[in-house]
């Protein structure tokens, strides 16, 4: 992992001590290798990899980096659905491999379909229990 990917350890609720360890962890070093690292128990690394603060620095970790993936993924769907396409038009591929072709393009479509659906119901239910929340705070 590179350095400096928790940024400012305080501003995450973490030690230098649990940063620098989850950002081991996160490497694949197990937990007898970070406890020596730090001439401390693995009862103690465990500990520390197991405060709410560094689960929460986890998942904020793991959350960015799926993002980073989804949008490199994106940038590679148009080439991917643009083979799909020729191969699927293609009067001299096998037929087995136009109707293979065709079949993914509807499920990605689909799936694509559904996506841009969750995230305007999410979207709606964002506004709704901001909504609410602005009108439960005004009655306080």
């Amino acid at each position: 992992m590179e350095s400096g990917t928790l940024g400012n350890p305080a501003e995450r609720g973490l030690t230098a001590r649990q940063a620098r360890a989850l950002e081991l962890a996160l490497e694949g070093l197990t937990t007898k290798e970070i406890a020596e690292e730090f001439k401390v128990t693995p009862r103690a690394v465990r500990k520390w990899l197991a405060s709410p603060e560094v689960k929460a620095a986890a998942r904020r970790l793991r959350d960015e980096r799926l993002r980073q993936l989804a949008a490199q993924a994106l940038l590679q769907a148009q080439a991917a659905l643009d083979v799909l396409a020729a191969v699927a038009r293609d009067p001299q591929a096998p037929a087995q491999a136009r109707v293979a072709a065709a079949g993914r393009l509807l499920e990605a479509a689909l799936q694509l379909m559904e996506a841009a659906d969750l995230t305007e119901r999410v979207e709606g239910l964002e506004l709704v229990v901001s909504e609410v929340t602005a009108r439960f705070s005004r009655r306080r």
